[in-house]
């Protein structure tokens, strides 16, 4: 079943209510700050698999300073933009130019570090070599959940 985040928290509620012992899994979209703001108890305890190879990377760490130093929320969507850039910057880095094609041609051969974990692309441009992550909201907080790994 696919549920936006006002489904997926009436859900939760409805189920709450009737005393029902399940497990709710979600997209990144749940993983958003203002989810958490508009829906908190409801979005207690969601689990959510996010392409990130763990919340304790320094690196993470790291850009969720810098992302809380220019008054953005530092949540797991605003870490994956980050992440975005970052990729970006050293794909341009590396190929010497912003010129499109040299810039793809550098994200498709190499690999990445950044915020999220490491990110490398096929030859059709598509991220390979994912690491997932099962997080849950927790007092407002994403924190590690169900252990799980591919």
């Amino acid at each position: 079943m696919s549920l936006d985040a006002e489904q997926a928290a009436e859900f939760i509620k409805k189920i709450r209510q009737r005393n029902i012992k399940s497990v709710l899994m979600g997209g990144q979209h749940f993983l958003s700050a203002s989810f958490w703001r508009k829906y908190n108890t409801a979005a207690e305890g969601i689990h959510t698999i996010a392409p990130i190879e763990s919340l304790d990377n320094t690196a993470l760490r790291k850009a969720a300073d810098l992302l809380k130093q220019a008054d953005i929320v530092p949540d797991v969507v605003a870490l994956s933009h980050f992440a975005a850039v970052q990729t970006w910057a050293e794909a341009v880095r590396r190929a010497a130019s912003g010129e499109p094609t040299a810039v793809i041609g550098a994200l498709r051969s190499g690999t990445f570090d950044t915020a999220i974990g490491r990110v490398a692309f096929d030859d059709k441009g598509d991220r390979r070599d994912i690491r997932y992550s099962i997080l849950t909201w927790k007092n407002g907080t994403v924190a590690p959940g169900l252990a799980w790994r591919p």
